[in-house]
């Protein structure tokens, strides 16, 4: 990232500015593209592997090489599964603090007419 603000563009400082701004924007979109996103499809992908996997595990206990592949491929998921987890739990806490809690009010008023019919 650091590369982007060190190229040398020429211009006003208002064109320089705008010029970096541009490709760090499209930097920043291949890395989360290439590196970060589409968690979901490398999910997918890796628990397709791990039944080809086992497969070939079936006709082949004792190889040592599947053995190794396997483990690999279960190490990748939970790193892929503990990812979506603190991601998908902060993108709630977050919506949750930005919306609040919109029903308090109703559910406040239908426990207090609960307690009062009981």
């Amino acid at each position: 990232m650091s590369n982007q603000w060190k190229t040398r563009v020429h211009g006003t400082k208002m064109f320089i500015l705008s010029q970096k701004l541009k490709q760090t924007k499209l930097h920043i979109k291949y890395w989360a593209r290439n590196f970060v996103g589409n968690n979901q499809q490398k999910l997918l992908t890796n628990m397709q592997k791990i039944d080809e996997i086992d497969e070939k595990l079936l006709s082949q206990p004792d190889s040592a090489r599947l053995n190794n592949w396997l483990q690999r491929m279960l190490r990748q998921r939970e790193k892929l599964l503990l990812f979506n987890q603190k991601y998908w739990g902060n993108t709630k806490r977050k919506e949750w603090l930005v919306n609040g809690d919109r029903n308090s009010l109703f559910f406040s008023s239908k426990l207090t007419l609960e307690e009062r019919g009981s």
